[in-house]
């Protein structure tokens, strides 16, 4: 069923975890109010799961993620991958300032990245994949100098790689498979010296491998 509109009244809530399950509908405004959250994860319900009787749960988050969201000055962490949300980024996220980890892949959002991604400066994970992004990878991501993972693979992005990427020297993992990028690879990717996996294929770059 949906998620409740009711649950903006648990005003001392710190977790909410409802992954692989039934919940559908849309993220009420009202989550606004739990100012005390931590930890939101809602994710991994856009399949078909069986359940005790062998039928099939068609389960999913869908509509937009509510501004309301960046009422949120606790939360650390945010994982709502792999549901049928739609829109753009809301800006106010960019006012979870102790946000540790975010995860928006596998949704339907579209639109760039908003600048105000870039004031999360505490965060590590950042993961956008498998969505309908587009424009240019914002270069003042770099902004983000504690970010280990960065995942935006598999979206519509454009133009270059960005050479201030070799300024996040903390990144374990970068992935910008499956875009639309060009040019020629920028020389200062080579700075990432802690790198383990690096992924820029299904791309149309050109010229050397520095």
């Amino acid at each position: 069923g949906d998620l409740p509109y009711e649950i903006g009244l648990l005003t001392n809530l710190n977790y909410i975890h409802l992954s692989d399950c039934g919940i559908s509908g849309q993220i009420p405004p009202t989550i606004g109010n739990l100012e005390d959250l931590i930890s939101i994860q809602i994710y991994d319900n856009n399949h078909d799961l069986p359940d005790s009787l062998n039928m099939d749960i068609d389960s999913n988050l869908s509509g937009e993620i509510p501004m309301e969201i960046g009422n949120l000055q606790s939360l650390q962490q945010l994982q709502l991958n792999n549901n049928h949300l739609q829109g753009e980024i809301p800006l106010e996220i960019g006012n979870l300032s102790n946000l540790l980890s975010l995860n928006l892949s596998g949704n339907q959002l579209v639109g760039e990245i908003p600048d105000e991604i870039m004031n999360l400066s505490n965060l590590k994970y950042l993961s956008l994949s498998n969505n309908q992004l587009n424009g240019l990878v914002p270069p003042n991501l770099e902004a983000l100098s504690g970010l280990e993972i960065l995942d935006i693979n598999n979206n519509f992005f454009e133009g270059g790689i960005p050479k201030e990427f070799g300024n996040l020297s903390s990144l374990i993992w970068l992935s910008l498979s499956g875009n639309q990028l060009s040019g020629y690879i920028p020389t200062e990717i080579t700075k990432l010296e802690s790198v383990y996996l690096l992924d820029l294929s299904s791309n149309n770059f050109e010229g050397p491998i520095p």
